[in-house]
């Protein structure tokens, strides 16, 4: 009878941490999505501006910074996602044929 109450006590344990493991990689896997999506769209609004410099020609191909798109218009500072600080100006941002990248995430 003993035995029998320790193997439900143990079974009620790995059950609950099986679901704890559940959950906590859940959570941590929503919060790295969104987190991602966040860098996302301060990447696309840098890029598209940079973009639009390119096919106005003020830009030349190849790299330019985020002080340059803000100093010329395109852009107001953009903020970071997760530090909410001010992303930093110096930020390249490389065109080819009017397609620009840039990577906000790697340069913090």
């Amino acid at each position: 009878m003993a035995m029998d109450k320790i193997s439900k006590i143990a079974t009620v344990a790995l059950i609950v941490v099986i679901i704890g493991v559940v959950v906590i990689a859940t959570i941590l896997k929503v919060y790295n999505n969104h987190k991602e999506s966040l860098f996302q769209v301060v990447d696309k609004r840098i890029e598209e501006a940079a973009k639009k410099c390119s096919l106005e020609e003020v830009c030349t191909e190849g790299t330019t910074t985020l002080g340059f798109l803000i100093e010329k218009g395109y852009l107001e500072k953009q903020v970071h996602p997760i530090s909410k600080e001010y992303v930093d100006e110096n930020l390249s941002v490389t065109c080819s044929g009017y397609i620009c990248k840039t990577d906000v995430e790697q340069s913090s």
